[in-house]
């Protein structure tokens, strides 16, 4: 389903690639031209939400798009009942749209993108950074797809 981008012109996207453990945080620019990798979340924190809120009033967030993988055997996971609710409570406690979007093998573009982009080995094995990088990675195949 493509979503009309045009509706947000002048606010940012941002996405989240939610992990059970790390939630990697990416934002784009007024124009979504341009995606970053911009902080991590920690999953586990008591003020996820408080954290979220804050940030997404710093980056003037229009939309917000989650990663969640795809399963074609049509079985649940612990990750997708966690997404979904991730999805619902980011939707009752702020008035910005949320969509799910299709974040299938954006690990390993994320791993890519470091690898060409010169990351040392070090870097690159922080998780931190691939959720990161895999946020971004899911936040401009989304741009490019529904531009």
């Amino acid at each position: 389903m493509k979503i009309d981008l045009s509706k947000y012109k002048y606010k940012r996207i941002v996405c989240f690639d939610y992990g059970l453990k790390r939630i990697g945080f990416a934002v784009s620019d007024e124009l979504h031209i341009t995606v970053r990798p911009h902080r991590l979340f920690d999953a586990t924190s008591k003020s996820l939400f408080d954290d979220i809120l804050e940030e997404l009033k710093l980056q003037n967030a229009g939309l917000i798009v989650i990663g969640q993988p795809i399963r074609y055997d049509g079985q649940s996971s612990e990750v997708l009942e966690a997404i979904e609710n991730f999805r619902e409570k980011l939707s009752a406690i702020t008035k910005i749209d949320v969509t799910l979007y299709d974040e299938n093998f954006s690990s390993k573009e994320a791993m890519s993108m470091m690898l060409a982009n010169g990351k040392k080995k070090k870097d690159r094995r922080k998780k931190g950074n691939l959720d990161m990088t895999a946020a971004a990675v899911i936040l401009r195949n989304f741009i490019n797809e529904n531009e």
